[in-house]
């Protein structure tokens, strides 16, 4: 993704566990999970303080909760972010392991 926000790059780094955003270059948000039989445990989310209230989070969320669904596995929310994330997007409740 590119725009007026600087060139976007989303990873997944699976041995890690982790979804990386860099923003030209500069690591601006990441997410930690761990996967478990049907579902992605979101365990962290965290944006460098000088991405913060940018969207770049946010972003990667909305990435992760697609990679996802793409994989039939559904989110259990253990970071506090997730829940929040969730009321702003209420389309993708039906992802939330109950």
């Amino acid at each position: 993704m590119t725009g007026s926000k600087g060139e976007h790059v989303i990873e997944h780094l699976e041995a890690q566990r982790r979804f990386r955003l860099s923003v030209d270059g500069a690591e601006a948000a990441v997410l930690d999970y761990l996967e478990r039989p049907g579902v992605r445990d979101v365990t962290h989310t965290y944006a460098d303080p000088r991405f913060r209230g940018t969207g770049a989070a946010s972003e990667l969320v909305q990435r992760v909760f697609d990679d996802t669904r793409a994989r039939g596995l559904k989110i259990v929310p253990s970071c506090p972010y997730i829940p929040v994330w969730v009321s702003r997007h209420p389309d993708e409740k039906d992802l939330i392991a109950r």
